[in-house]
């Protein structure tokens, strides 16, 4: 006769005690799974997000971070190293964490005045391209020379930043709003965009050679940067028009020459494009792209676009369903992507060179981002009608996916 306790519907305050899974990533060796963690800390009203390692062979996860302020991992090419962004001190840092002996410090890579975010390594593991949040005048005394000098102690940063929000205050009252959306949530949006920025990861490096370098000069939000094989350019989106209301509508796609700094729009005015993703090969640029006509009804297309120029092919339009999150596969024949239809979140591979689409991960789940491994192995975390999120895994040639984590067991037991 069993003894384990009754089960009971879940209540209200067991909201506060559900784990949700983010943002998996897979080691270039294929061998582990990055992931963030998140809690609710009641007591704080707060999210707390740390960062964890899955084995992909199934063995129990690490916590590689603690403090809860931990977000966004990346594997380096070589997987020796981990970047991430932190809120630890205050703004958000990228952080460096060496993976080959996990449980070290972590080195702040960035010490940006309004913070950073969004790393992605070049494809040498020498540099880091991310953003950080500046605005026009901050811009001109950048580019200029002129840095602030640092404070002699703690006390002085102290009033230093007491000043700079005061002065915040001030400027913002009354807030100007000039175009929408003008807020976000509960926070105004103000004057400072994202811009583009690269400097190197090595450590050892004089306070010249380290220092960051920005990449773009427009008053608008670029998106996460990512770095085109060979090296040589960062792919992007940002609207074609800064001073016109809801960026998303006449968004474009970007391509940045790292050296010189130059950028150029490489998709038209007739869709909206975002979130470009370079081939492994370096032949295709993956990417979201949505009709400007009646934008807000339409479908979203998964589309390939040729590196060097060309017309886009939509992939997923055939499916008359709207994709949300893909990766390529390692070889750069497909795209692997997720669609919601029916209830359900499954998962796809599109054939670029046919366009045939095929059902890879299946069964009664909402999927919530994923990664493919260089090996063709799958993780992603996802909702089941047995469990709130969890991290799965499916190895290469396999037919189901493995459950990686129980961050919920304690829960539903």
């Amino acid at each position: 006769m069993s003894t384990s306790p009754a089960k009971r519907p879940i209540q209200a305050d067991d909201l506060y005690r559900i784990v949700t899974l983010e943002d998996p990533r897979v080691s270039p060796d294929g061998e582990w799974i990055a992931y963030v963690q998140v809690i609710i800390d009641r007591l704080e009203n707060a999210y707390k997000r740390t960062i964890w390692l899955a084995p992909t062979s199934g063995e129990k996860p690490i916590q590689l971070t603690r403090g809860g302020k931990d977000t966004q991992p990346r594997w380096s090419p070589d997987g020796s190293m981990l970047a991430f962004t932190s809120t630890r001190q205050e703004k958000p840092q990228v952080y460096l964490l060496r993976m080959v002996a996990p449980g070290g410090d972590p080195r702040a890579l960035t010490s940006m005045e309004n913070g950073a975010s969004s790393p992605d390594w070049s494809p040498d593991g020498s540099q880091i391209a991310f953003l950080a949040q500046i605005n026009e005048e901050e811009r001109a005394r950048e580019s200029a020379g002129e840095e602030a000098t640092p404070p002699t102690d703690k006390l002085e940063a102290k009033h230093r930043a007491e000043r700079k929000e005061e002065d915040e205050k001030k400027r913002w009252d009354p807030r100007w709003v000039k175009r929408i959306p003008y807020r976000e949530g509960t926070s105004f949006n103000d004057d400072r965009f994202g811009q583009v920025y690269v400097m190197p990861a090595a450590e050892g490096l004089s306070e010249e050679e380290a220092k960051p370098r920005r990449l773009t000069d427009t008053d608008a939000n670029y998106s996460q940067p990512k770095w085109t094989p060979d090296g040589k350019h960062i792919l992007t989106h940002r609207t074609l028009y800064p001073d016109h209301d809801e960026p998303w509508v006449t968004s474009s796609l970007y391509r940045i020459e790292v050296e010189a700094g130059r950028e150029e729009p490489i998709t038209n005015e007739e869709f909206a494009d975002t979130n470009p993703l370079p081939s492994p090969d370096g032949q295709w640029i993956l990417y979201f792209r949505t009709p400007r006509k009646n934008h807000t009804a339409a479908i979203d297309r998964l589309a390939i676009l040729p590196m060097q120029g060309g017309d886009p092919r939509d992939l997923s339009y055939v499916m008359d369903r709207s994709p949300l999150h893909y990766r390529w596969s390692s070889d750069s024949r497909s795209a692997i992507f997720d669609v919601d239809s029916d209830g359900t979140r499954e998962i796809y591979r599109a054939d670029i060179a046919t366009g045939e689409i095929e059902k890879v991960v299946s069964g009664l789940m909402d999927s919530d981002s994923l990664d493919v491994a260089p090996n063709g192995g799958i993780a992603f975390v996802a909702v089941t009608p047995l469990s709130p999120t969890e991290l799965f895994w499916q190895p290469p040639g396999a037919d189901e996916p493995l459950q990686l984590t129980e961050v919920n067991k304690p829960l539903l037991d």
